[in-house]
């Protein structure tokens, strides 16, 4: 440019620095910014901000500071956004205590005379910051007393806000003071989206409040929201208490509104009935129920429903164990009669050890000897006829598999 008496100005400068810390050159950036001044260039705050947010993305705190204390020192006026990126990034790296004062340092600055007309005055984004960080410090009524304050300055508390003081105060387990925050958010015009809902419903069920939370959820579609994977990791988390009745509520209400479960849904509460700490037959036999449900509505094989086929293969190992041989026979022909579900050799020898354990011997022997497998590719290994074998000497029927097993070999 100098070559053909072209002078770059700061907003060359600037576009160049922000587009060198986008792509993580920050060496060039920093070298590009310190030729500045050797160039005739003046540094304008936009300039010092878009070094310092490269600066703090890669955690070089002590040089973003420096470059900070410079600006202030030419006398150039931090803007929001200057500030706004420092407490931020100290948020994220869990420095709380040097963010607050940096925050503190702000609100001072902006005080002072004429600072609001270079550009220096705090909005609902610097609150939120500061908010968000409070919450995740379990922090939560610094954080609303920071609200209040930031309603005295003439700042109305924004969605996000909303939604970071529901959050904090539910994880806080201060559930009452949730709704509450819910009811003042609708009030004060301000629309919750399907996180606000989450995690209202997720607090609720927490405090074992399940009729609240299942009226609550009822409102999602009626607001025009789609649950999500965070409503659906809701459901799993009230299997895994045991709390069956509300989540098949929860999900009973999803089909009231026309919202019908889909593929992650079902085997969300599944897994949840399968992974329950006190598995009983009557948490199989739900579980069976939700994947007939499922198979009758001809999900296809994403990966959400070849998990939940595994998952099949549990329950029907578990109704063996349980006793439950007739329960999970019926299973077994289910879904190898859907067409999706193709058996394995696995499940098989499952089957056939399950029957053998349950001394139905002749059973286990027909679905070897049946075309069953041979005619879905399965063949039979060792397990198989170790299974067959063993329990027949000990039952004292080993003619039976002798006589079965050479034919096979």
């Amino acid at each position: 440019m100098s070559s053909r008496g072209v002078s770059a100005d700061s907003y060359t400068y600037n576009s160049l620095i922000h587009g060198l810390c986008n792509s993580d050159r920050l060496s060039e950036a920093v070298r590009v910014f310190d030729s500045m001044s050797s160039r005739g260039v003046s540094a304008h705050s936009y300039i010092y901000t878009s070094l310092i947010d490269g600066l703090c993305r890669r955690v070089l705190w002590k040089e973003a500071i420096r470059y900070f204390d410079e600006m202030v020192g030419s006398g150039i006026s931090p803007t929001v956004v200057t500030f706004n990126v420092l407490i931020d990034s100290l948020i994220k790296e869990g420095r709380m205590e040097e963010a607050s004062k940096i925050f503190d340092a702000m609100t001072k600055l902006c005080k002072e005379p004429d600072r609001t007309d270079k550009g220096l005055e705090q909005d609902v984004c610097s609150f939120n910051i500061l908010i968000n960080g409070y919450c995740k410090k379990s922090r939560v009524d610094e954080a609303i007393q920071l609200c209040k304050e930031m309603r005295m300055k003439g700042l109305k508390p924004d969605q996000v806000t909303y939604n970071t003081l529901i959050v904090g105060l539910c994880e806080a387990r201060k559930f009452k003071m949730a709704q509450s925050m819910f009811i003042e958010m609708q009030s004060d015009g301000v629309s919750p989206d399907i996180s606000t809902f989450n995690a209202l419903v997720n607090g609720l069920c927490k405090a074992g409040n399940i009729e609240k939370a299942r009226q609550l959820f009822s409102e999602i579609p009626d607001k025009g929201l789609v649950v999500n994977v965070v409503t659906y990791t809701t459901i799993n988390g009230m299997c895994k208490k045991g709390m069956f009745v509300g989540a098949e509520k929860l999900i009973n209400e999803m089909k009231n509104k026309c919202c019908m479960p889909n593929a992650t849904t079902y085997g969300t509460i599944i897994k949840g009935y399968l992974e329950n700490d006190h598995l009983e037959g009557s948490n199989v036999t739900k579980a069976l129920e939700f994947l007939k449900e499922m198979l009758e509505r001809k999900f296809s094989l994403n990966n959400a429903t070849k998990s939940l086929v595994m998952r099949s293969f549990v329950i029907i190992d578990t109704l063996l164990k349980t006793g439950l041989v007739d329960e999970a026979l019926h299973l077994f022909s289910e879904m190898i009669d859907d067409s999706n579900i193709a058996p394995h050799i696995i499940l098989y020898n499952s089957l056939i050890n399950g029957l053998c354990k349950n001394d139905r011997l002749s059973e286990a022997v027909r679905l070897l000897d049946s075309n069953s497998m041979s005619s879905r590719g399965v063949s039979a290994n060792s397990c198989t006829y170790n299974s067959l074998m063993g329990f027949a000497e000990k039952t004292g029927n080993s003619n039976e598999g002798i006589e079965t097993g050479p034919s096979y070999i």
